[in-house]
């Protein structure tokens, strides 16, 4: 199959709150409000960030349908006086899981950041549960690095 990997724009929104259901369904069995799932993808839009944005993966034997979708957040490294860029909200519609979507995904973007002498690396996080997605990311050269993530959030 052959993917087209594209900048989402605002008519996406519907499509990015759908898929960020489906994830959220899918890896924590949450239920927030569609409310607070708009307002936080629409948020997003509303910034002016190089590397804040959505992305729309299409299949382009089928009429460039949309098959999933990716967000990508920077965070500066006062180590490395650089951007590192999170790799977030990855979806990929069922059919098409196993079948090179995230390869795709992890090609454009490191040829984009690579692109940009002020970006050190890429970042992403898994569910732990996620055994899928964690031999995908292997797959694609990603290591598991030699940090634990801790959180606290303030809702259930």
């Amino acid at each position: 199959m052959t993917y087209r990997i594209r900048e989402a724009s605002e008519s996406d929104i519907p499509l990015l709150i759908r898929f960020n259901h489906q994830t959220m369904v899918e890896t924590e069995s949450l239920k927030i409000p569609i409310e607070d799932r708009e307002r936080g993808v629409r948020y997003v839009f509303s910034q002016n960030q190089r590397y804040f944005k959505y992305f729309i993966v299409s299949n382009s034997e089928e009429n460039d349908s949309p098959v999933g979708s990716f967000l990508i957040q920077p965070e500066w490294s006062d180590w490395r006086g650089k951007w590192v860029v999170w790799l977030h909200s990855v979806y990929v519609e069922k059919p098409y899981r196993g079948k090179s979507v995230f390869k795709e995904i992890q090609d454009f973007l490191e040829t984009l950041l690579r692109a940009d002498s002020n970006v050190i690396g890429m970042r992403l996080y898994v569910e732990r549960g996620n055994l899928r997605a964690k031999k995908a990311y292997l797959k694609t050269n990603y290591d598991d690095g030699h940090y634990d993530l801790f959180e606290k959030m303030f809702y259930s």
